[in-house]
């Protein structure tokens, strides 16, 4: 039994509560702001180009964590860092509680450092609607990998487990939709 639905929802809201931080800080951050994001989005680059070490996942949770974090601190409204927190929205906290792996960065055409570096300099630049869309589109990409994923596990339920690896769609799930895009 998966957890799938629970981690869409979050990723749903997720999607809201980010896009308007990336929206207000835009609006409200500071240069000192702006280049302490751009040097947590660096080191998250880092971590996720390094290939080398058995602590990658981690490193990478960590600094994922800590961009996401401050992102939401620093935004100019702390109700959106305490919705955050409280309906644990934080990325790091749905792939390692709950019962199911969900895509954690690849996504078609938009690779985690070309995102982040964009983001960050939309942020500089006080493109408010531009930094939200930038969150919020990658995020959806996300959510809609897990909501297909979801779909396709409840029609094929007895013939596969559901997994959804890190790339995206495993190839179980990709294969299960392709068949019935076929029909």
């Amino acid at each position: 039994e998966t957890n799938l639905p629970s981690a869409v929802e979050r990723y749903e809201m997720r999607q809201c509560v980010e896009g308007m931080a990336a929206r207000l800080a835009a609006k409200n951050m500071n240069t000192y702001q702006v280049n302490e994001l751009h040097r947590l989005a660096k080191e998250h680059i880092k971590a996720w180009d390094d290939p080398e070490g058995d602590d990658k996942g981690e490193r990478m949770g960590r600094t994922n964590a800590a961009f996401h974090q401050y992102l939401m601190a620093n935004c100019g409204n702390s109700l959106l860092l305490k919705a955050y927190k409280m309906h644990q929205l934080s990325p790091i906290w749905v792939h390692m509680h709950e019962p199911t792996e969900v895509p954690i960065g690849e996504v078609p055409g938009v690779p985690v450092p070309e995102h982040l570096e964009r983001l960050c300099e939309l942020i500089r630049l006080h493109k408010a609607d531009e930094a939200e869309a930038c969150i919020r589109g990658r995020i959806h990409v996300i959510t809609e990998q897990m909501r297909a994923a979801m779909w396709a596990h409840s029609k094929h339920e007895q013939q596969t487990p559901l997994t959804i690896q890190a790339s995206g769609l495993s190839s179980q799930a990709s294969s299960l939709l392709q068949k019935e895009e076929e029909k």
